[in-house]
C-alpha cells in the first residue's frame, strides 16, 4: 500500500510490494478513473479487512456498518495517488533508448521499447472526494477528508500526510484492528485447509459464515501479532498441530454427524492448484528450472521449464492450461478458487504435448538411475511420484504391462512402454490430490 512512503532500513526491498496495486487495471477516461477506484477498494477491504466496502459507492452499506462516507474517505486517498512506469535501467540508457526510438520513428519503423516497473507516488496535491450521491459523479454531495473506517475507529482521525497511503496502511496494520490478523489467519488456515475457519474469507461482515472454531481463530490471530505478523512461524504453528497432520480417511459415523467436515474430524482431500500441479510435473520430471527472478515467461511455450509463478498472466487472453484448471479470473479480486472437474481436464491430461513430453523426461530419469531391472525403477517412481511405496499389487500390473510381448496392445503409438507407464503415472488422481 505505502512501501514508497516508509522509512525504514529495507525500504528500498519492499518496493516490489506496491504491485499489489500497481499491476491491477488501469482504466482511461475520466469516468472510468471512478471505477479504478472502485477496484482498488474492494481488492483493498475485502483482500485485508473481509469487507465489502465497494458495495456503499452509491449508498450505505445495506447489511454492515458501513456508509457512503466512508466509501469515499478511501476513494480520495486512491484519487490522491498517481501511477507511474519507471524505467528499470540508468538514465544514460533510458536517454540513447529515446534517440534511437527518434531514429526509428523517423525511418517509419516500430519505437523501440526499454523495461519499465509500475509504481505509486503521492499526486503533487492531495484530492479529498465528493460524495457521488447514488452513485452519480454529477450528483455530487459533502466532501469527505481521507480517513479510516468509521467502524474501524476512523470517524474524526482524517488523514494528514499527502495522499493518506502511509496512514491508511498503518491504520490496517494496528494492533487495535481487530480485523487484519484474523482475516489473513484465515487466507493462511484456508490454504492449508481448503476452506477457511470463517468459511467466507472475503467477508466478515453480516451477510459472512459465522467462524466455526472462533476461539481458535482469535488465538491464532493473536499470536500471529504477538510473533511480528510472522507468516512463516504462524504456518509452522498450523502444520505442526495434531489437526493438520490428520488422516483423510473416511468416517461413516463422523460423516452422519458433520458430512461437511466443518468440525475437522479429518483431513480433506485437496486438489493441488494448477501452478502447483505443474510445477511437481517438471520436478519429478528431472525438468525444472530452479532459478529465482528474471522475466516472465510464456507458459505455451515448448521448452519453458520455469516455475509457473514466473509464467506470463493476460488478462485478456489467459493461457489454456491455467484456464482449463480453475485459475482465477485476473480481472477480479478471487478470495477462494472453484475446483472443477470437466471431461476437457481429463482429454488435457491424455492428449496435451506438456504431459507427454514430462512422461518421456521422467522415463529418461528413471532409465538413467541406479536401478538397472523394471522393479527397482517401479519403486522409485512410486517414492518419486508419491512419496510412498509401491505395492504388491501395483508392482505387479507395472512389470505385467512393461514387459508384456504382444506388439497388438501397443495400439500403434508412438511412445515407448516406460514413456507411456510414467504418463499414467503422472494422470493418477494420487499425483494431482493432496491426502
Amino acid at each position: 500500500i505505502a512501501a514508497d512512503l516508509l522509512d525504514e532500513p529495507d525500504r528500498l526491498e519492499r518496493l516490489p510490494a506496491l504491485g499489489f496495486f500497481s499491476l491491477v487495471p488501469v482504466y482511461y477516461g475520466a469516468p472510468k478513473k471512478l471505477d479504478q477506484m472502485d477496484d482498488r477498494i474492494d481488492t483493498l477491504t475485502r483482500g485485508l479487512l473481509g469487507l465489502t466496502v465497494a458495495c456503499a459507492r452509491c449508498h450505505d452499506h445495506k447489511f454492515d456498518p458501513i456508509t457512503q462516507a466512508d466509501y469515499y474517505a478511501l476513494a480520495g486517498i486512491f484519487a490522491s495517488t498517481t501511477y507511474a512506469e519507471v524505467p528499470l535501467v540508468p538514465p544514460e540508457q533510458v536517454e540513447e533508448a529515446k534517440r534511437k526510438q527518434t531514429e526509428a520513428e523517423k525511418k517509419s519503423k516500430a519505437p523501440l521499447k526499454i523495461p519499465l516497473v509500475h509504481a505509486l507516488a503521492d499526486a503533487p496535491k492531495p484530492v479529498a472526494m465528493r460524495i457521488h450521491l447514488r452513485g452519480n459523479p454529477d450528483n455530487l454531495g459533502a466532501e469527505v477528508p481521507h480517513r479510516f473506517l468509521a467502524i474501524l475507529g476512523g470517524e474524526g482521525r482524517p488523514f494528514t500526510k499527502g495522499s493518506g497511503r502511509l496512514e491508511l496502511a498503518e491504520a490496517i496494520a494496528s494492533p487495535d484492528n481487530p480485523l487484519t490478523a484474523r482475516v489473513l489467519v484465515n487466507r493462511v488456515w484456508q490454504y492449508h485447509f481448503g476452506r477457511g475457519l470463517v468459511g467466507t474469507s472475503s467477508n466478515f461482515g453480516a451477510l459472512g459464515e459465522r467462524p466455526t472454531h472462533p476461539e481458535l481463530l482469535d488465538h491464532l490471530a493473536t499470536e500471529f501479532l504477538r510473533s511480528g505478523w510472522s507468516l512463516k512461524k504462524l504456518h509452522r504453528e498450523i502444520m505442526l498441530s495434531a489437526t493438520y497432520q490428520q488422516a483423510s480417511r473416511f468416517d461413516p459415523h463422523a460423516y452422519e454427524v458433520d458430512p461437511e467436515n466443518r468440525l475437522l474430524w479429518r483431513m480433506s482431500r485437496q486438489r493441488l492448484e494448477v501452478e502447483a500441479w505443474r510445477d511437481a510435473m517438471i520436478a519429478v520430471a528431472g525438468r525444472l528450472d530452479p532459478a529465482i527472478g528474471g522475466p516472465s515467461s510464456d507458459l505455451a511455450a515448448p521448452d519453458n521449464r520455469r516455475r509457473t509463478i514466473y509464467g506470463s498472466v493476460s488478462r485478456h487472453d489467459l493461457d489454456s492450461l491455467l484456464r482449463l484448471f480453475d485459475f482465477p479470473d485476473p480481472n477480479i479480486t478471487c478470495g477462494r478458487r472453484t475446483v472443477t472437474t470437466v471431461p476437457l481436464q481429463q482429454l488435457f491430461v491424455l492428449n496435451s504435448d506438456f504431459l507427454v513430453k514430462n512422461a518421456q523426461a521422467l522415463a529418461v530419469r528413471l532409465k538413467a538411475g541406479p536401478d538397472k531391472d523394471d522393479a527397482g525403477r517401479i519403486r522409485r517412481a512410486f517414492l518419486l511420484l508419491y512419496g510412498r511405496p509401491v505395492t504388491d499389487q501395483e508392482l505387479e500390473l507395472g512389470l505385467s504391462f512393461l514387459q508384456a510381448t504382444d506388439p497388438a496392445e501397443d495400439h500403434g503409438s508412438t511412445l515407448t512402454r516406460w514413456e507411456r507407464y510414467a504418463q499414467v503415472l503422472l494422470s493418477t488422481n494420487e499425483f494431482l490430490y493432496v491426502d
